[in-house]
C-alpha cells in the first residue's frame, strides 16, 4: 500500500485543481458533475432510480460519465467527495485525435438530450461556462426597428429556401421558410415554444444539430453584443450546420473583415458583403 500511495501521488488526479478551488466541496463548483468520473463513484440504489442508469449508446472516448453526472445532479442529488476512496487506473496509449473527434461528438449527444443554454455552455467552455452563462441572462439587446424586420424578411424569402435556420430570432417565427430557431432569451424561447416553433434555448456556440442540417443559416444582429471568442464560435457552428451563412450586421462590418479575412485563409470559406439599405449581409460560403 505504501508503494502504492508513492506511485499515485506522482501522477496527481487532474481533478485536484477543482477541488482544492472548493475546499474538496464539490457542490460549490460551477460545474459539479464536471468531476463525476466512472473510475470509482458509489450510489445509492434511489439516487440512480431518480436520475436514471448510465447511457450505453456513447460511442468512444467521454461524455457518457459527465452526461450521467449532469443527470445526477439535476435529480438534486448532492455530489460529495470521499478522500478515503481510492482507485487504480491502468495505464493504456491514448490515440488523442480519435480521442479529440468521439468527445466532440458524445458532446453534442449531451445538447441533443439537454438542449438548454447551461449545458451547451458548459460543453463549449467547460470550467468557464458560469461566466459566459451570467452574461447571457443580463445581456441587453437592441430590438431590431420594424424597417429592419421588414428588409431582413424579404432577404430570407428571397433566398428560395425552405430548410433556414435563424439565430437570435424570435421576430421571424412566422417566416415558414424558418424551420428552426436558436434563441438565447429565456421569455422569448417560452413564446415561441407556445407557438409550436421548434426552438432551442441556446445561443448558437455549440449547436446539438448535425453537419449540413441546413441550406442557410441567418445570424441577427443580437450576435454583436457578445464577446469576440463568443462571436467567432456562433459564426463557425452556423457554418458547420449550414451550406450558407448570412450574418446581419447593424453597424459598419470594417471592425469584422480582418476575422472573416482570417475565415477565408484557415477554413477556405468565400466572406462578401451583399447590398442592404439599413443591414449590412456578410455571405459566408464554402469555396
Amino acid at each position: 500500500m505504501e508503494n502504492f500511495y508513492a506511485f499515485s501521488d506522482s501522477i496527481p488526479d487532474e481533478r485536484e485543481t477543482h477541488y482544492h478551488n472548493a475546499n474538496d466541496d464539490i457542490m460549490t463548483l460551477n460545474a459539479p458533475w464536471n468531476v463525476f468520473w466512472t473510475g470509482n463513484i458509489s450510489l445509492s440504489r434511489k439516487t440512480i432510480q431518480n436520475a436514471g442508469c448510465l447511457d450505453e449508446g456513447f460511442q468512444g472516448w467521454g461524455g457518457e460519465d459527465t452526461e450521467w453526472g449532469y443527470w445526477i445532479y439535476k435529480s438534486n442529488a448532492k455530489i460529495a467527495l470521499g478522500r478515503k476512496a481510492w482507485g487504480v487506473h491502468h495505464p493504456h496509449e491514448i490515440n488523442l485525435s480519435s480521442r479529440s473527434q468521439t468527445a466532440d461528438h458524445n458532446l453534442r449527444n449531451i445538447i441533443k438530450k439537454f438542449p438548454n443554454l447551461d449545458c451547451e455552455l458548459y460543453c463549449r467552455y467547460y470550467e468557464v461556462w458560469k461566466f459566459y452563462y451570467d452574461k447571457m441572462t443580463h445581456l441587453n439587446v437592441e430590438e431590431l426597428t420594424e424597417q429592419e424586420v421588414k428588409q431582413i424578411k424579404q432577404f430570407i424569402r428571397a433566398m428560395y429556401y425552405s430548410n433556414v435556420l435563424v439565430v437570435h430570432g424570435e421576430t421571424f417565427s412566422d417566416l415558414p421558410q424558418v424551420s428552426t430557431i436558436v434563441e438565447t432569451n429565456r421569455q422569448s424561447y417560452i413564446q415561441l415554444c407556445s407557438k409550436g416553433k421548434n426552438t432551442y434555448h441556446l445561443s448558437g456556440c455549440y449547436l446539438p444539430f448535425d453537419n449540413n442540417s441546413y441550406e442557410l443559416a441567418v445570424i441577427l444582429p443580437a450576435w454583436r453584443s457578445f464577446d469576440f471568442d463568443h462571436k467567432k464560435n456562433v459564426v463557425e457552428e452556423a457554418l458547420r450546420c449550414a451550406h450558407m451563412t448570412n450574418l446581419i450586421i447593424r453597424e459598419d462590418p470594417s471592425p469584422f473583415l480582418p476575422y472573416f479575412e482570417q475565415l477565408n485563409q484557415t477554413h477556405r470559406w468565400k466572406c462578401e458583403q451583399l447590398e442592404n439599405s439599413s443591414c449590412s449581409v456578410i455571405q459566408i460560403s464554402r469555396c
